[in-house]
């Protein structure tokens, strides 16, 4: 965290190694970051307030959002009501469907990157994963994202356009819902198995 001078605020600053950058091959990753962020002028999403480097060190200083993430709710709650998931949902919603209409595929749905601010809103984080350049009709096939939140045609080596980010939505509306996320419970560690479960089988409620 750092304090903005002027005005006294508390901001997030997420500082990156340029070396970590170049060695893991993401300098795409973190270009495209930044412009997101920068882009970003929606109530659910988290904003960019500054960017600068030193010659070792990229820093991007963002708003904080100190309300936790969802994880952090549903560990201690288990599920939400009905109407809290709805809540949350619509908002999640919106959120990504400015990234599309912006032209930008999120891919990094997670409760992990699902924040809650002070007001108790919803705060999407996490934008390293997004691909610019993706609208409608368009497609791409990089495998990325949260294993358990992956989409089928993902696994599959498909192409894949916005689809994959309601998927992700639908992942995330499941643990709100149901204490706990689709295959989780079948899941340890065996990624070959969670995605043939992903392809090849329905989700199933809990009665």
């Amino acid at each position: 965290m750092c304090k903005e001078k002027a005005t006294g605020e508390i901001l997030a600053m997420k500082i990156l190694q340029k070396y970590v950058i170049v060695d893991k091959d993401n300098v795409s990753y973190t270009v495209t970051e930044r412009r997101v962020l920068q882009l970003n002028c929606h109530p659910f999403l988290a904003r960019l307030k500054y960017s600068f480097q030193t010659p070792d060190h990229l820093c991007l200083v963002m708003e904080y959002v100190k309300g936790g993430n969802l994880l952090f709710h549903l560990s201690s709650m288990g599920v939400f009501s009905e109407d809290r998931t709805r809540f949350y949902g619509a908002e999640i919603t919106l959120g990504i469907q400015y990234l599309h209409n912006q032209g930008i595929i999120y891919r990094g749905i997670s409760l992990e990157h699902l924040m809650l601010d002070q007001s108790g809103h919803i705060k999407i984080t996490g934008f390293g994963l997004c691909k610019e350049g993706i609208f409608s009709r368009d497609r791409t096939r990089t495998f990325c994202g949260a294993p358990l939140y992956t989409a089928p045609e993902v696994v599959k080596g498909s192409d894949y356009g916005w689809a994959v980010d309601w998927w992700g939505v639908g992942v995330v509306m499941y643990a709100m819902m149901c204490r706990g996320l689709p295959f989780c419970s079948i899941y340890s560690e065996d990624l070959e198995a969670l995605f043939e479960l992903i392809v090849k089988e329905e989700v199933k409620y809990p009665s």
